[in-house]
């Protein structure tokens, strides 16, 4: 990858699309949103400053809970842009990513299905365009920043899910292996090559990408989580 396509002017970072999650022992609410500054938007969503959203107000029981950043996508050369990311994020379907990376973003680490509204937002950032006035997305360099990293889909998913499938594969190619002798180099769902020699089958590693190559993916850590 060209790290030099993903450098981001500065002026851009400010314009976001953020989803946050209510931190509540029983509700499992979440809020997403637009803005250009994430830190008033946050101080905005937690009763520290007016101006948050009715939503979030009520959702908290007037403040008495806490709202944490999940997930925050920056890079958008306008506020509009952030805001047309937004909206069609709320209205977008979860099979609109059907064919795309995105296919690879339902798991997480636990083989439990994302979040919906993580997996729209890994959804939005795979689309060719967010509106029709906005230009392609494959020129506008994104970054997707995550401060749940328990939430982000697992980048071993198709490996994990497709086992079984594997192991009876593995099988055939080995019985193979010992019929005729030689070696042999197969793919198995031509995504997954195998290199068998003799009885040793070892699997290559591959790395599975849910995010275009134009969308920087980076993980924020705790402690920089500040209202």
């Amino acid at each position: 990858m060209d790290q030099s396509f993903l450098d981001i002017p500065s002026e851009c970072l400010d314009n976001a699309v953020y989803l946050l999650k209510l931190r509540h022992p029983f509700k499992n609410a979440t809020y997403l949103g637009s803005t250009n500054d994430t830190k008033r938007r946050w101080r905005q969503h937690e009763g520290k400053r007016a101006g948050g959203a009715k939503y979030t107000k009520i959702a908290s029981e007037n403040h008495r809970y806490s709202w944490d950043p999940v997930c925050v996508v920056r890079g958008f050369p306008t506020r509009g842009m952030a805001y047309s990311f937004e909206k069609r994020a709320k209205h977008i379907r979860l099979c609109d990513g059907d064919g795309t990376l995105a296919d690879n973003g339902k798991y997480d680490a636990n083989d439990k299905l994302v979040h919906q509204r993580v997996r729209k937002m890994i959804i939005m950032c795979n689309l060719e365009r967010w509106s029709k006035k906005c230009p392609p997305a494959a020129t506008i360099p994104l970054r997707f920043e995550w401060y749940m990293p328990q939430l982000k889909p697992a980048a071993d998913d198709f490996l994990r899910r497709d086992w079984e499938i594997q192991q009876r594969a593995n099988r055939e190619i080995l019985l193979h292996a010992r019929r005729c002798k030689t070696k042999i180099l197969e793919a198995v769902g031509n995504r997954i090559p195998l290199s068998v020699i003799g009885q040793i089958i070892v699997p290559y590693h591959v790395q599975i990408r849910y995010l275009p190559y134009y969308v920087e993916e980076v993980v924020i850590k705790q402690q920089q989580q500040t209202s």
